[in-house]
């Protein structure tokens, strides 16, 4: 089902940072970040479609890469991620991947700030932009987000 009409149709998923345990959805915990094997940010699985590059993050942090040129090529990956289509890989089975679909109540995680995050300063704004699109309802660090919420942004 693509894009319900009704919110409460649609699935919830909940995006924030790791440290923020308390806005965790019930279901999974899945990885938006660009890969890490520092301990507490695997979760259960890596989203590869909502995740930056780790050289995006590099040139970004060495300023070959401006921040809205950033924002552009997150933007672009950011494919398929209507509710039944949006899979996390777990990958740290041996070299095995396996794929689960996103479902009703896990939680998208990265490591930005909630304060990042409310400058628009973190790919998890844009990634849960892109899923309200998509059909999914979203909370965002612990706020649901419209589109309404996202065209005050914009303004």
């Amino acid at each position: 089902m693509r894009n319900p009409a009704n919110k409460h149709e649609r699935p919830t998923v909940h995006l924030t940072s790791f440290e923020a345990r308390h806005l965790h959805g019930p279901g999974h915990r899945y990885a938006i970040k660009a890969w890490s094997w520092m301990d507490g940010e695997l979760g259960e699985g890596r989203v590869s479609s909502l995740c930056p590059e780790p050289q995006w993050i590099d040139e970004l942090h060495e300023g070959f890469l401006s921040p809205r040129a950033f924002e552009c090529q997150c933007r672009e990956r950011f494919v398929a991620l209507w509710p039944g289509h949006l899979v996390a890989e777990d990958v740290w089975n041996g070299n095995r991947k396996k794929e689960r679909e996103v479902r009703d109540g896990d939680t998208l995680c990265c490591t930005c700030s909630e304060a990042e995050a409310e400058a628009g300063l973190c790919h998890r704004v844009w990634a849960a932009e892109a899923l309200v699109a998509a059909g999914w309802r979203v909370v965002l660090d612990g706020k649901e987000l419209s589109f309404e919420r996202r065209t005050q942004a914009e303004s």
